[in-house]
C-alpha cells in the first residue's frame, strides 16, 4: 500500500529560558567570543568572525543556554558534535563543530540575509523531527520552522 506524503511546518519546541545544570547561557558564550576568541575580518568586509576552541564540549550546552533572540537553525547534520544557531536582531550566526566554535557577526541586514541563503544552499532543506502515519494511511512529516530568506 502506498503512502501519500503531506509536508507540514509545525513549531512545537520552545526552548527553556533558563539554563539548567550549568549557569552559562548563550550571552556568556557570545561574550567569550568577543573577549578571547580569535577575530578575523571577512575579505569582502561584510562580517567579522570570532573563533574559539571548546574541546570536550557538546552542542547541547548551546541549546540549553539559548537566551532571547537565539534560534536553532536545523540541518540534517545536527548531532551532539554539530549545531548552528542564529540571532536575527543582532545579525549573528554561531556554529559548533567537533570542538570548534565560530560566531559570525554580519555588518548589515543584507549581509545577514546572504549568509542565511548560503547556509540554505549548502545544508539543504531542514530535517523533519517527527513522522506520523494517519488512520487513512497517509504519512505526515513534521518540521520545525527555520529562518529563511530564499523567497526574498
Amino acid at each position: 500500500m502506498g503512502h501519500k506524503v503531506e509536508e507540514k511546518i509545525v513549531s512545537v519546541f520552545d526552548y527553556p529560558k533558563e539554563f539548567s545544570g550549568d549557569d552559562r547561557n548563550m550571552d556568556d558564550f557570545v561574550e567569550g567570543f568577543f573577549s578571547s576568541g580569535k577575530k578575523q575580518r571577512r575579505e569582502d568586509k561584510s562580517s567579522t568572525v570570532y573563533r574559539l576552541s571548546l574541546p570536550s564540549f557538546e552542542r547541547y550546552s548551546f541549546d540549553w543556554g539559548m537566551t532571547e533572540g537565539w534560534q536553532q537553525w536545523d540541518t540534517k547534520q545536527d548531532a551532539s558534535y554539530f549545531g548552528i544557531w542564529v540571532h536575527r536582531p543582532k545579525r549573528m550566526v554561531m556554529t559548533y563543530c567537533e570542538g570548534d566554535a565560530s560566531l559570525e557577526v554580519m555588518d548589515n541586514d543584507d549581509a545577514f540575509k546572504e549568509k542565511i541563503r548560503a547556509m540554505e544552499a549548502f545544508h539543504g532543506d531542514p530535517p523533519h523531527f517527527a513522522t506520523t502515519i494517519n488512520h487513512d494511511g497517509t504519512v505526515t512529516r513534521h518540521y520545525d520552522e527555520r529562518m529563511s530568506f530564499s523567497n526574498e
